[in-house]
């Protein structure tokens, strides 16, 4: 993943975004983590956060349904963005697209 992160900093110009890795372990707490992780960044000077779908979800549970819905990190995140001064940058699901040779996001794509 960091590699990517490096890779995507190239698109910017210099001084416009920095990237700085935080070591931070996982702990599986779902929506509350992610907005722990929020106020985290946010004491280290981040403006922005990027969420993905399911973000600090510990998968499904002994009946296999998922614990949170996909995007319940980025929606509580959300609600307090204005309050803990960061601003949510949200990744939905992307699926790969033959016909297109290509990635897009799953809500862009026909289904069949």
């Amino acid at each position: 993943r960091v590699r990517c992160y490096k890779k995507m900093m190239k698109h910017y110009p210099d001084g416009l975004a920095m990237l700085s890795l935080l070591p931070l372990a996982m702990r599986m707490g779902g929506p509350r983590e992610a907005l722990w992780h929020s106020i985290i960044r946010r004491n280290y000077g981040a403006t922005h956060f990027i969420i993905g779908r399911d973000h600090a979800g510990p998968g499904k549970n002994s009946e296999g349904k998922d614990f949170y819905g996909l995007y319940e990190a980025q929606e509580l995140v959300n609600k307090y963005s204005s309050e803990i001064g960061v601003q949510v940058v949200p990744f939905k699901m992307v699926v790969y697209v033959e016909d297109r040779a290509d990635y897009c996001q799953q809500t862009e794509v026909k289904e069949g």
